[in-house]
C-alpha cells in the first residue's frame, strides 16, 4: 500500500489510515483498492486499478492504445459513470466501513487512479507521449505509469508507515481498535 498514489492529496491521507482492497462497488466493478480522504470542505473517494508494469500500452504497428490498456481505461471510466449514477449507494457503502456520518458536510468527489506500463514505452515517440498526455485531460481521472510510483515515497515517509491496507470487512473492526472513529 505504500506505493498507493493520491494518499496525501487532502493532506490528512486516508481515512483512518485504511486502504481497502478489492473494494466492490457493484457486481461487475471492484477496484483494486479505494480509500477516503477528508479535510473540512470536501471528501474524495479514491478509486484505483493496478495493471501489470510489464503491459503494453502502445501497439508497436501504430502506436494506438492496446486493446488491454484500452479496457483498464474504461474500467475506470465505468466507475466513474456507476458512482455518478450511484452516488449514495456508493456513500453508503463507506457509512457501513466506516461510520454513519463520515460524509456528513462535506463535498464528495470520486477520483479514480489507473496505474499501467513503464514510461520508455511511452516515451518512445512524441506520438505516444501526445495520446499519453492527452488521456489526461479529465482531472477526476488519474493515468500513469509504474515509474511514477516511487516520488510517493519522497510525499511523507512518517506517514506512510502508519498506513493499513485491508479487505472492506475488517476495516469497522480495524477502527474501532484503533480509536480512529470520527463523527
Amino acid at each position: 500500500p505504500m506505493l498507493i498514489p493520491g494518499l496525501y492529496d487532502l493532506h490528512n491521507g486516508p481515512l483512518g489510515n485504511v486502504v481497502i482492497s478489492k473494494f466492490k462497488l457493484a457486481e461487475e466493478y471492484i477496484t483494486d483498492f479505494a480509500f477516503i480522504s477528508i479535510n473540512s470542505a470536501m471528501s474524495q473517494i479514491t478509486l484505483i486499478e493496478i495493471e501489470s508494469p510489464v503491459m503494453e500500452v502502445f501497439r508497436k504497428s501504430d502506436d494506438q492504445f492496446t486493446s488491454a490498456f484500452n479496457k483498464a481505461y474504461q474500467q475506470v471510466r465505468d466507475w466513474g459513470l456507476w458512482a455518478e449514477q450511484n452516488s449514495t449507494s456508493l456513500k453508503d457503502k463507506f457509512r457501513t466501513i466506516f461510520f454513519t456520518s463520515v460524509f456528513k458536510y462535506q463535498k464528495v468527489i470520486t477520483r479514480r487512479i489507473l496505474i499501467a506500463g513503464r514510461r520508455a514505452e511511452i516515451q518512445q515517440n512524441p506520438q505516444r507521449e501526445r495520446r499519453w498526455a492527452g488521456i489526461n485531460h479529465d482531472s477526476s481521472i488519474v493515468v500513469m505509469s509504474y515509474d511514477r510510483l516511487p516520488d510517493i515515497f519522497d510525499l511523507k515517509p512518517m506517514l506512510l508507515r502508519k498506513l493499513t491496507c485491508m479487505p472492506a470487512r475488517y476495516v469497522t473492526d480495524f477502527m474501532k481498535t484503533q480509536g480512529s472513529r470520527l463523527g
